[in-house]
């Protein structure tokens, strides 16, 4: 019983810490961010509308293009990094791309499914 009174302390402790620090002003912002500080209304709308453009292209990709690798859309962030990612090996990567094959089902059973081959020139 003492045990679960410590761990429930020690949960209401980080709750409060979490609280504590959301009342801050600045909590939240990232100071790769802090470039929309200094950008005029105008500017800020251009940046919106390139973002949203980005984002609605890659919401509406389909078929196999749901499965590539998106570098064009985090070149738009304003720090210039390139991370290379983590790559599972094939067994993982065929498993995860599986469940999230099954997690279209799950989330889209209405959408249409289509019999389409992947052709080498569509993204390589």
């Amino acid at each position: 019983m003492g045990a679960v009174i410590v761990y429930d302390l020690v949960r209401l402790a980080g709750f409060w810490q979490i609280l504590r620090l959301s009342a801050q002003p600045d909590f939240g912002r990232h100071a790769v961010d802090e470039d929309l500080d200094r950008l005029t209304q105008a500017e800020l709308v251009a940046e919106a509308r390139k973002l949203r453009a980005a984002i609605r292209k890659h919401r509406d990709s389909t078929l196999h293009e749901l499965c590539w690798h998106h570098p064009d859309l985090w070149s738009l962030l304003p720090e210039k990094t390139d991370p290379l990612p983590a790559v599972p090996e094939w067994p993982q990567f065929m498993r995860g791309c599986i469940h999230y094959r099954q997690s279209l089902d799950r989330q889209l059973p209405e959408a249409e499914r289509a019999s389409v081959e992947f052709k080498k020139s569509d993204r390589s």
